[in-house]
């Protein structure tokens, strides 16, 4: 971890010019040994706009008593997920299992723009630190039959076609019976009877 730093490639140009690049930055951080490693599950979900997708976070390994925190991200470190961020604000419930690490967290109400990749990181009060393979998670849009609105204005067409049938049935049976009592078919019935 002690060679974190800014690497720079001079150039020397025969024969005394020396150009730098613009360095490359290198962050150094705990390796897996042999015998840890991270499970992330699943490896990718693909849910409905709306939706709410569970994505698990398994630590297995021998320095499990110096855990200090599991902690999410969308795409990059700086984007936290979790219950107080504003973007998923109230959105968000971990649940750890004791005596091992795991977590899980559970993300509802997913919008369009929550689309991609979540790692769940463990960091260790030694200073390690322990990255996730990473969770793709695609958001797909919400066809316009399945909103709530639209399912809405199905039910309102089909009533009133229902009840527009239901009056023109009535009106021929009643213009129906008029014409028969007007051409005599009724009286003819009733005095046979």
């Amino acid at each position: 971890m002690n060679d974190t730093g800014k690497y720079y490639c001079p150039v020397t140009v025969f024969p005394v010019e020396i150009y730098n690049g613009h360095g490359t930055e290198v962050t150094v951080t705990r390796a897996v040994g042999a015998n840890e490693s991270i499970i992330q599950s699943p490896k990718n979900i693909t849910v409905t706009e709306g939706g709410t997708v569970r994505i698990n976070c398994t630590f297995v390994g021998k320095t499990i008593s110096s855990i200090g925190a599991i902690s999410w991200y969308k795409d990059v470190e700086t984007r936290a997920v979790c219950n107080t961020s504003g973007d998923y604000y109230g959105r968000v419930q971990k649940n750890s299992s004791p005596g091992i690490v795991k977590e899980s967290i559970k993300i509802t109400d997913l919008k369009m723009n929550e689309t991609g990749k979540y790692y769940c990181r463990v960091t260790f009060f030694t200073g390690g630190i322990y990255n996730g393979h990473g969770t793709e998670v695609t958001v797909t849009r919400r066809s316009l039959v399945e909103s709530p609105a639209w399912r809405l204005r199905w039910q309102l067409l089909i009533m009133g076609v229902k009840l527009a049938t239901f009056i023109v049935i009535n009106v021929v049976i009643v213009f129906i019976i008029r014409s028969w009592e007007s051409c005599g078919f009724a009286s003819r019935r009733k005095r046979s009877l």
